[in-house]
């Protein structure tokens, strides 16, 4: 790692200025490796491969995590999306759309007092003691699965929240992709009327789940026969709608009004559902958006392998610095990861026409991230 970057990310100006064994790079390294197991375990492995046969205390080893900001981490994915986009090659929706899905989960971390206090409690009233949890969100590329953007904060603050500080990121590091436009994929947390009017002014798109009782202009529309119609909100003549984007905006003035398109559908269960989207009938007709709300089940399964295979809530850490720098690094370990397993496919899908088989093989994920680990 360069001198720059280890000068911005340690905590202190004379941190790591001696050689020892768990130097910034190794310490760095060592995290990203995604410390699953036991800590000793783990670092007497990792030095076995990569510190020359030497050998270190776990108790040195945390000393000298915590001499690393977590941004370290934050700041090294975001290098490594701006490259991959800026790269092109990367898959589309239409030939013109990023599919990006917005959404966020709660994860349980260590029973401390320091991370009770960063990161809040939940207590529904039926366990002996509360739980100590966070909440993460993200913002993932469904057609490319990779993670954009993250941020982990408070259990106590709404998703909302977290999704403008992650959002605000996305869109700075997308800048690169040139003549891809993005579009967000939403549940029913997402409409409303400044993120409307915000997706409008930045160029990007959107198809938002929306509840049959969001306003009135909607509960009217879902009442009506048409499958789909173009709706106009009035915002700045109406007092409620009015405080309500200053208060979720910070701005002075509110816009007269946001123009959106709706459509409904029925599902399987026989239940009807409403969309509402920004990209015009003249670009994607009625049966393509309506398809394109099923994409963002893939940020689900983005959640679930997280959790389940590269277990990001096994922190190895117990401090907020820790539980960041872990959390972050996942995030990017699996980037890196899913790169790796998309030159993989490209070589597996070379060689299937020639085996004939009889259905189209996939990349094991939860194996190819084992043995990149």
């Amino acid at each position: 790692m360069s001198n720059g970057f280890k000068e911005r990310y340690r905590a202190k100006g004379n941190f790591f200025c001696r050689e020892r064994i768990f130097t910034f790079a190794t310490v760095m390294l060592a995290i990203l490796n995604n410390i699953s197991k036991s800590l000793g375990v783990e670092l007497t492995k990792f030095l076995q491969r990569f510190g020359n046969g030497q050998s270190g205390s776990k108790q040195a080893f945390s000393k000298a995590r915590y001499k690393i900001e977590w941004e370290a981490f934050a700041s090294l994915n975001d290098t490594f999306v701006k490259a991959y986009y800026a790269g092109g090659g990367f898959r589309l929706y239409a030939g013109k759309y990023l599919l990006l899905a917005a959404d966020g989960s709660d994860y349980q971390l260590p029973w401390t007092e320091e991370l009770v206090s960063e990161f809040g409690a939940a207590d529904n009233k039926q366990n002996k003691q509360p739980m100590c949890m966070a909440k993460g969100l993200k913002i993932w590329d469904t057609l490319n699965q990779l993670t954009v953007s993250s941020t982990l904060g408070r259990y106590d603050v709404g998703e909302t929240e977290h999704f403008k500080l992650a959002w605000q990121k996305a869109v700075e590091l997308l800048a690169v992709c040139g003549h891809a436009r993005p579009l967000l994929l939403g549940d029913m947390r997402y409409p409303s009327f400044w993120l409307i009017h915000q997706m409008s002014s930045t160029s990007c798109d959107f198809v938002f789940r929306c509840s049959p009782t969001f306003c009135r202009e909607i509960a009217l529309f879902m009442s009506a026969p048409a499958p789909e119609a173009m709706i106009k909100m009035p915002i700045g003549t109406d007092k409620e709608r009015r405080r309500a984007f200053r208060r979720q905006t910070g701005a002075e003035q509110a816009p007269l009004f946001v123009n959106v398109r709706a459509l409904k559908f029925t599902r399987p269960n026989g239940e009807l559902t409403c969309l509402i989207t920004s990209v015009p009938p003249q670009v994607l007709d009625y049966q393509s958006v309506c398809g394109l709300y099923p994409y963002r089940w893939g940020e689900e399964v983005s959640f679930n392998f997280d959790k389940n295979r590269a277990e990001i809530e096994n922190f190895s850490a117990k401090m907020p610095q820790g539980v960041k720098q872990d959390w972050h690094a996942n995030i990017l370990a699996t980037n890196l990861a899913q790169l790796l397993i998309e030159d993989a496919q490209e070589l597996l899908d070379q060689e299937q026409p020639a085996k004939h088989n009889k259905y189209h093989y996939q990349i094991n994920r939860s194996v190819a991230l084992g043995i990149i680990k």
